[in-house]
This record gives C-alpha cells, sequence and structure tokens, in this order.
C-alpha cells in the first residue's frame, strides 16, 4: 500500500521536468528511491519500513515516467 502512495506522490516530481530538464529528473527521482530504500533497510519499526516505502515507490515512479519519452525520442522504429 505504502508504494502506491509513493506512486501518486511522484506526480509532482513530474513538473520539474520542464523546468530542471529530464537528466536532472531522472538523478532526483533515482536519489529519492535509493535514500527510501536506505531508510527501508535501516527501519526499526513498522512506520519507518512505511515512510521508505513511500519514497521508494515515489522515486521509481517518477523515474520511469521520465526514462519512456526519452527512450522514445531516442529510438527509431
Amino acid at each position: 500500500m505504502s508504494v502506491y502512495i509513493g506512486l501518486f506522490i511522484s506526480v509532482g516530481l513530474m513538473f520539474f521536468t520542464d523546468s530542471l530538464g529530464r537528466r536532472f529528473t531522472i538523478i532526483l527521482s533515482w536519489g529519492i528511491s535509493t535514500f527510501g530504500l536506505f531508510v527501508l533497510s535501516a527501519s526499526f519499526n513498522i512506520y519507518m519500513a512505511s515512510f521508505g516505502l513511500i519514497l521508494a515507490g515515489a522515486g521509481a515512479a517518477a523515474s520511469s515516467r521520465v526514462c519512456m519519452p526519452i527512450l522514445a525520442e531516442t529510438t527509431e522504429n
């Protein structure tokens, strides 16, 4: 359930794509995802684990949403 909450939070990261560029948005989203996985691995209760999963889901969903247009633009039919 926490990963799905992160999926909806990742919509906010998509607004950075136009202003900051796709590369920075990908780096930012993977940084958020990595930090969430570190929090998840270091968690000592269910609330920290949920917070880590929310961050991991937000970062991974934002990265996948940004990578698809890049792949579409750089590959040929």
